[in-house]
This record gives C-alpha cells, sequence and structure tokens, in this order.
C-alpha cells in the first residue's frame, strides 16, 4: 500500500473480503499511512454480508477507529511532552466550537513558554464550558483529559508551579522541571510575605539574595543555568549530575522535596 500512494493522496480502505485478522492490519495501515505518508483516510469499509436482509448487505464505515487511534496517540503524545494542542482539533471534529477548543492551544502555547499563570486562565473557561461533559469520541477520553489538566484548579500560583514542576520531571524534562522548581520556591517566599504579588519582579530578585546562602536552592539554580546553556560546563559538583541520568532526576527530586513543600504556608 505504500508503494503505490503519495504523500497527500486521498485513500479509502474495502475491508469486506478479508480474512478475520485482515480488518486489525486495516487499521494499523491506515494508522502507518496517516503518519508516514501524510495520507488523507476517506473512510474505512466492511461489507456485512452476513447481516443481509432483502437482498441488501449494510456497508459499515468503520473509520471511527482511526479517531480513537488519533486521541490515544494525541494523550500518549501528552504523557510524554505535555502538549494539550493536539486535543483541540479532534474536539473540533466532535462538534466543538472552535473558540472552546482553541483554549487548550491556548493553555499549550502558555506552558511551553512556562507561564503557568496564564496558561491556568484558559484551561479554567475550557472546563466551564465543557461542564456537561465532552460529546461524542471524546466522552471516551473525557476522564483522562480532566486528569491532565485539573492542576489549573490549584489555589495558587506556587501550587500550579509546583505540580508542573514535579510532572516534567516524570517525565524527563528535566529543563522544564528545573526551570519551574526554581519559579516555584521564589514564588513561595513571595506569597509568605502578605499582601505581596508572586509576580512582582523586584520581589522575586529579592527573594535570591535573601536565599544566596540556601545550598538546596543555590544547586537548584546551577543545575537549571546548566540545563538552559545546553550543557555548557558549570561547577565540578553540577557537571558531575548532568552526566549521569540516574543522579539528575534523583537530584531534582531531593532538591524539589527540600524546597517545594506540598502546603505554601
Amino acid at each position: 500500500m505504500a508503494a503505490n500512494v503519495q504523500a497527500g493522496d486521498s485513500v479509502s480502505l474495502d475491508l469486506t473480503h478479508g480474512l478475520r485478522h485482515l480488518p486489525m492490519l486495516g487499521l494499523l495501515s491506515a494508522m502507518y499511512l496517516q503518519t508516514t505518508r501524510n495520507i488523507k483516510i476517506e473512510g474505512i469499509y466492511y461489507g456485512a454480508r452476513d447481516l443481509t436482509k432483502n437482498n441488501l448487505a449494510p456497508v459499515m464505515q468503520l473509520d471511527g477507529l482511526l479517531k480513537i487511534a488519533d486521541w490515544l496517540h494525541a494523550l500518549d503524545g501528552f504523557n510524554k511532552t505535555g502538549n494539550l494542542a493536539p486535543f483541540s482539533k479532534l474536539l473540533q471534529q466532535d462538534g466543538m466550537s472552535s473558540e472552546t477548543a482553541h483554549c487548550l492551544e491556548e493553555a499549550a502555547f502558555f506552558e511551553n513558554t512556562l507561564n503557568i499563570a496564564e496558561a491556568s486562565k484558559p484551561l479554567t473557561q475550557f472546563s466551564s464550558e465543557t461542564k456537561n461533559g465532552l460529546t461524542g469520541i471524546g466522552a471516551l477520553f473525557q476522564d483522562s483529559l480532566q486528569e491532565r489538566i485539573k492542576w489549573h484548579k490549584q489555589k495558587d500560583l506556587y501550587s500550579r508551579q509546583r505540580e508542573n514542576a514535579y510532572f516534567y520531571l516524570k517525565q524527563g524534562d528535566y529543563l522544564r522541571a528545573a526551570a519551574l522548581g526554581f519559579e516555584a520556591f521564589i514564588t513561595l517566599k513571595v506569597q509568605q510575605d502578605k499582601f505581596s504579588d508572586p509576580k512582582d519582579y523586584t520581589h522575586r530578585e529579592q527573594i535570591k539574595i535573601e536565599n544566596k546562602n540556601n545550598k538546596n536552592f543555590q544547586q537548584l539554580g546551577y543545575l537549571r543555568n546548566a540545563l538552559a546553556h545546553a550543557g555548557i560546563e558549570t561547577n565540578e559538583k553540577t557537571w558531575a549530575i548532568l552526566k549521569d541520568s540516574q543522579k539528575l532526576p534523583q537530584e531534582l527530586t531531593r532538591l524539589f522535596n527540600q524546597l517545594l513543600p506540598k502546603e505554601s504556608k
């Protein structure tokens, strides 16, 4: 099949006369063509002769299976990268308004720029507008999607940054984890000063100065800077951590546990 199609072609698959295992191979073939050849699958069809009535056999359209596969692919991608944007297109295919679905693209943009405060706003709007549940195939994945965006319900900026720092650490995205963990600690200290704006730049810089002798905070800063500078050699201790695939997640976990309490009080 792949040898006889070109990128951008549209293909329909008829599985009617296949052996019983071939419909599964047909689905995998369709997924393969979509992913590697940028082929548009117009439809997957199966003529059900066993269901013939009045000399008419129904033809079943099975391309809904591809849509389920697309959702699984999007969830797998999110688990690896945290990217919400692919869900927007899938939800629009299910009939959701572009305005509501676009909230996920907007949130993904702000998450990619580590602007957790702004990312929470479109997620709050999305949750409000889908409070009655998703429709179509999306309904099958509603619980999974809500589980992955529930962090926006955290009561303050520190809690949101902290939860995302741990999330990216778990996913192996050490640069984003270190950056968010570093900022979460600063946010925590600012929030502990009553009536202070956690996004106030001057106050945040003051927190850095006040914690210059905090060894754990300084070590997290060294790791963040080294990761951001693409592996440029740093002090000996930090460099040794960066060269070990086991030490880095262990050290980030230790630092987060020391610096980022679950409660912000």
